[in-house]
């Protein structure tokens, strides 16, 4: 497949999902990853951003180890990996099998390191100032991180108005907590948005994996 052809395969598959979940489990194990990647998927969301969260400087190798282990045994997701601050990450992510990145803010070396190897890649931007600096890299989609909570109507006004500074450039947002912000979202044209792990943390706590499901569920229909 060439790498166009690729690209547009991997943000069809967004599109067509609709929603992002970001998962990132306290004392989580590969096997926890796999859990969170199946349960997702039977309730019919079939896209899984595992979330990198280093702490103390360390390499979180297990969660590398996660994307390949959720590439193998889960069929039909698409597996992704933020938010990403270095060039190293990013190879080390996509050695994994990780189809597709998102960046933290700033992090340019990610976009260019997710470009030169084909991989999809997403940018976040918090202030238009960023956005302005990620626009040469001409990326297909710019996730805006917004530092107050999404709680509808308002938020999307609020949205509208940063979006129409830039009518050639497509958005996604973060901070997603419901399905109805999820769906007033998608219906003012956004292509997909990223929201949490649905209840993942409390079903690897509780191995009640029908948790995660009955709330993708929720997000699917």
């Amino acid at each position: 497949m060439a790498r166009y052809d690729y690209w547009f395969w991997v943000l069809k598959r967004l599109e067509q999902c609709g929603v992002i979940p970001t998962v990132n489990l306290r004392s989580g194990t590969v096997e926890k990853y796999v859990n969170v990647a199946r349960a997702l998927r039977d309730g019919g969301i079939n896209v899984i951003e595992i979330l990198y969260r280093a702490e103390h400087g360390e390499v979180p190798q297990l969660l590398f180890e996660a994307i390949r282990a959720i590439r193998t045994e889960v069929d039909e997701i698409l597996v992704g990996c933020g938010t990403l601050q270095t060039e190293a990450d990013t190879c080390a992510a996509i050695a994994h099998g990780a189809q597709f990145i998102v960046s933290n803010t700033g992090a340019f070396e990610v976009v260019k390191a997710a470009n030169i190897r084909g991989v999809v890649v997403i940018p976040t931007a918090e202030t238009q100032t960023e956005v302005i600096e990620l626009l040469p890299f001409k990326p297909f989609v710019i996730k805006l991180f917004m530092t107050n909570p999404l709680y509808g109507d308002e938020s999307i006004e609020r949205l509208k108005q940063f979006r129409g500074c830039y009518p050639r450039q497509e958005f996604t947002v973060t901070g997603v907590t419901n399905p109805e912000i999820a769906r007033k979202l998608l219906g003012a044209g956004y292509p997909f948005v990223v929201t949490g792990g649905m209840g993942a943390q409390e079903a690897a706590d509780k191995n009640q994996w029908n948790l995660i499901k009955k709330n993708a569920e929720k997000y699917a229909s």
